[in-house]
């Protein structure tokens, strides 16, 4: 995944390429150094976005997390019909608002600052944590071996 840096007006934007998955710690990364910089306004850019799997949506979570823990915000656009589908999926629909365009998206920032006043309370888990008993089935995909592996999780 690739992470393009740019600032515009009250923002800073993100431009994604790529895919978001196990290999995407620069996104991580990068949103931690604008923080850190105390941007409060962050613009995701999810035009070159190919693909986001179950690690990618994860890594989505903690970033939004993160960013909302600094006091700050995020807007996204440009997300693409298979990600709007993979969010209503897993429930990011109802945490995401999505943008057409960039300047919608940094318009909306503006509109925020009438409405909203920043909440101080952390972001936390709401339920507790069930444990997980199951059989895992697994078996490589390059190898001609058709006998599955089978571990506990």
């Amino acid at each position: 995944m690739k992470v393009k840096v740019r600032q515009k007006k009250n923002a800073v934007i993100l431009d994604l390429e790529g895919n978001i998955d196990i290999n995407s710690s620069q996104l991580v990364e990068t949103v931690g150094k604008v923080i850190n910089k105390k941007i409060s306004n962050i613009v995701f850019n999810f035009e070159g976005i190919k693909v986001i799997d179950y690690v990618g949506i994860s890594l989505i979570a903690v970033v939004y997390k993160n960013i909302i823990n600094h006091n700050a915000h995020l807007k996204i656009y440009k997300v693409p019909v298979s990600v709007r589908k993979l969010f209503s999926l897993v429930g990011l629909n109802r945490v995401f608002k999505y943008y057409d365009t960039q300047e919608v998206a940094l318009k909306a920032f503006d509109n925020d600052k009438k409405t909203l006043t920043g909440s101080k309370e952390q972001l936390r888990r709401r339920f507790k944590r069930i444990s997980l008993n199951a059989d895992i089935l697994y078996r490589r995909k390059s190898t001609a071996d058709k006998h599955f592996l089978k571990e506990k999780l």
